[in-house]
Formats: structure tokens, sequence, C-alpha cells
């Protein structure tokens, strides 16, 4: 079986170039997306150490009608091929995973986010059951309490928050939180050898 880490890309990998407070922007030209500091060499560090990466990510603007779905894909695709020229390695990331649906109303709504979280729990699993994946061994990324719910619901063993200005607050479901992805992956990496040992 494989480990995997399970990424969420905005707020963990890019950041939200924008000035609204809520985050309520998207990210419709590459020249919008900033790779947060840390980021490609938290990847090099999860390759190394034997990592299946998969980037999993809701993008809103699709559904809204405002980029195609295609797009999307390239962008991230051509974000991907960044990151792998960087590290050094082909397949860094192992997948890229673009949940889209067309539940409509409002998020604010208890229905509403179960709705759209089950889609994205349906897409991790698949993902899980494609490569193998020893969910015990495993673990998730994101910035918003959906994101840590993802990874319980997945059961994931290991389920880390980065705070951001754009995230939610910390919640008290994630395992640990920190500033950026590269921080998170080294502590994870350096507490399973202090567990191991």
């Amino acid at each position: 079986m494989n480990k995997c880490a399970m990424l969420d890309v905005n707020g963990v990998i890019i950041q939200n170039n924008c000035n609204d407070p809520k985050g309520a922007y998207y990210l419709l030209r590459p020249e919008d997306w900033v790779v947060l500091e840390g980021a490609s060499e938290a990847h090099k560090l999860l390759h190394k150490n034997k990592y299946k990466i998969f980037w999993v990510t809701s993008q809103n603007s699709i559904t809204e009608g405002l980029i195609s779905e295609g797009k999307i894909t390239d962008m991230l695709h051509c974000m991907k091929d960044m990151f792998e020229i960087y590290c050094g390695y082909w397949q860094v990331v192992s997948e890229i995973a673009i949940v889209t649906n067309d539940i409509v109303g409002d998020d604010s709504d208890p229905e509403i986010r179960r709705l759209k979280a089950e889609v994205k729990n349906d897409a991790m699993r698949k993902l899980i059951e494609k490569y193998d994946i020893d969910v015990s061994q495993s673990f998730g990324v994101g910035d918003r309490m959906s994101d840590i719910d993802s990874f319980e619901q997945v059961a994931l063993k290991y389920k880390y928050q980065i705070l951001t200005p754009y995230g939610d607050k910390l919640t008290q479901k994630a395992d640990a939180s920190y500033p950026d992805l590269l921080s998170c992956v080294k502590d994870h990496l350096t507490n399973l050898q202090k567990q191991s040992s």
C-alpha cells in the first residue's frame, strides 16, 4: 500500500491575490496565482519520503460559469509542471482532482455544505482506491474547516490546517495548525521519525 498527502490548493499551495477580507475571489488567470513560500520545497520533501501527492480543489468559479474546467485544469497542470522542474522529479504530483458540482444554494445552509462536501469526499475516496492508499499512513492539509471535515470523513490519520487571512479560524478537529505547508510537512516528518524510534 501507498501513503499520501492530500493537499487543498487555495490557501495551502497558492494564495488568493486579492484584497477581499473573505477571500471570495476567483483565480481566473495564471498571473493571479501566487505560489506560497515553501510550497515547492514541501513537495520535494514529500516526494523524497515516498508520499503520493494529490491536489484536491473545489473551484466554484467553474460552477458559476466564470471559467471552464478545461482552463482551470490547464493552469493547474502548468503549475504542476513548474513544481516538477523545481523538484527535479517527474510525477511529483500524482494526480489533480478538481471537484465541481452543480449544487445551488447558500453555503450558510448546513445541508448545502454537506452536499458539496460529499462531492469532494467522493473524489478523495476514488483517489484512495485508485492508488491503493493506506489512510493510516496518510494526511491532509487544508485552510478551511470543510477541508478538515473532509479529511476526517475519508479517514486520513492526520489532518492539518494552514492558518491564512482568508481561511477559517483554527478548528478543534485539526491535529495541528501551521503558518505554511513547508512547516507542516517538516513537523509531520519529524514527528513520524520520533514515533518510529
